[in-house]
């Protein structure tokens, strides 16, 4: 942990300052799923280091109940820098298949416009 002052006003000449701590993490990102399979019900949701990663219409050009159920072995993952349609922290294509991408979002800024989202998604079982 750092501890360092930060400038959080100025009256006049005087500047007031509060003493901030701040914590700096190293992750090992890589792309995992987590499954939870039942009787009735075979899931999966899908992860980039610790950060979820969730299905948003905005990016997608198809509905999700048209995903089709996936394999997390036939999956590549791709990050991609930018998002001219919102804002979030990170976008990821996921290639399902030969058609059409898949576009993920982090699950903080996911139906942040208004739309449909959900980070489950049905696996092969």
């Amino acid at each position: 942990m750092v501890l360092h002052w930060q400038q959080c006003g100025r009256v006049g000449r005087h500047r007031f300052f509060i003493l901030v701590n701040s914590c700096l993490l190293f992750l090992g990102l890589s792309f995992h799923s987590k499954n939870t399979s039942g009787e009735d019900f075979n899931v999966s949701s899908f992860y980039y280091g610790p950060i979820l990663l969730t299905y948003d219409q905005i990016f997608n050009e198809f509905e999700y109940d048209e995903i089709p159920p996936l394999n997390f072995k036939d999956i590549s993952f791709n990050i991609i820098k930018k998002s001219t349609k919102a804002s979030c922290w990170i976008l990821v294509k996921a290639d399902i298949n030969d058609i059409k991408p898949l576009i993920l979002c982090d699950y903080a800024s996911a139906g942040s416009n208004g739309t449909y989202y959900s980070s489950i998604f049905e696996i092969k079982k």
